[in-house]
């Protein structure tokens, strides 16, 4: 599996075998997963340092909680992964194509050429924060520094509307 389709396998949990392959894979593993954290913060993370890609996991009943039913059994579920093409001191950002499209989105503008028009925006004196879209049932947010470089990208399970 592409890292950019990672997505795909939201909602499953560490327990589950085509989650911890595809996780493998991109040279990561479940195991880096702590009860204590996930405990004590209410989630934690597998960071994939070579593809500059993390992706969150949390427990069973708060994801249950806000998010709805999750598709595997095991304790910790995949709820979101978040990808970041800025970069900073410490890595150069990935660099390949963003989950949902067709191409790298790098900046605001290639976020709207690729996505189009968000559903939601967060603008703070003229200078945007981040957009919002829906696809197939999952929620992408683009995050921005200086209202046009993107400085990551999640894709998560949407938050239940109560």
């Amino acid at each position: 599996m592409n890292i950019e389709n990672i997505h795909q396998l939201l909602g499953l949990s560490n327990t589950d075998a085509q989650l911890a392959d595809a996780i493998q894979a991109h040279g990561g593993s479940v195991a880096a997963l702590s009860p204590k954290t996930l405990s004590a913060e209410g989630s934690d993370f597998v960071h994939l340092e070579a593809k500059d890609v993390s992706l969150t996991f949390v427990p069973r009943a708060a994801f249950e909680l806000k998010r709805g039913e999750p598709r595997g059994r095991g304790p910790y579920i995949f709820a979101g992964a978040f990808f970041c093409p800025a970069g900073d001191d410490h890595v150069d950002g990935y660099a390949g194509i963003a989950p949902f499209g067709h191409s790298a989105v790098t900046t605001r503008e290639s976020a709207l050429r690729v996505y189009g028009e968000p559903q939601r925006s967060m603008e703070d004196e003229a200078v945007f924060e981040w957009d919002q879209w829906t696809f197939d049932g999952r929620q992408v947010r683009t995050y921005y520094r200086d209202g046009a470089l993107v400085d990551h990208i999640s894709v998560s399970v949407p938050m239940m509307k109560r």
